[in-house]
């Protein structure tokens, strides 16, 4: 289910006007609407404000409601994109739902140069693991920094600060796994 269409059903479960839900996320009514008429993809900064508006995680919007709960075929034409605001960075969501919602899966992207959204942190206890498909990284996790190139991989606290900075001169990709 699109992102827009679980966004309409889920506010009017609340009742709540498009109106009242732009005031308590600090999202324009304008940018509702057209998020809800799948005509603006959202940030995953502006998702993560209406998801907190909603009491609901942001995965809450990834998760298909209509397939099993312990399998997802998601095809390449199907992956949704979510971007991050003052970065480059984009995030194709691979898949997420797994097991009740326990387990997203994403290849974040990052040009040349550019660090990463600083706001992915998730709850602590809650799990990543980072594997570089391509390029050069630098990963700052709790004020430390290790360097990353294709094939190293990093498994942390989620909810310890963290970023990645793109040390290369191409693209750097990176397979995340979130789990709860």
């Amino acid at each position: 289910m699109a992102i827009g269409k679980k966004l309409k059903e889920l506010r009017s479960e609340k009742k709540l006007s498009q109106e009242t839900l732009a005031k308590l996320s600090e999202v324009t009514k304008s940018s509702i609407s057209q998020i809800e008429n799948d005509r603006l993809s959202p940030s995953i900064n502006t998702l993560r404000k209406i998801a907190r508006s909603l009491g609901v995680r942001i995965t809450y919007f990834f998760e298909d409601d209509d397939k099993p709960d312990y399998i997802r075929i998601v095809r390449r034409d199907e992956h949704r994109l979510l971007t991050f605001d003052h970065t480059s960075e984009k995030w194709q969501i691979l898949a997420s739902g797994i097991l009740g919602g326990r387990i997203v899966g994403v290849v974040s992207t990052l040009g040349p140069g550019d660090m990463g959204a600083e706001s992915v942190s998730v709850e602590p206890g809650e799990m990543k693991l980072i594997y570089m498909l391509e390029g050069k990284a630098q990963f700052i996790y709790n004020d430390r920094t290790y360097n990353l190139e294709e094939g190293d991989s990093a498994y942390f606290d989620g909810g310890v600060p963290h970023n990645w900075r793109n040390t290369g001169t191409t693209e750097a990709r990176a397979l995340v796994i979130l789990t709860k």
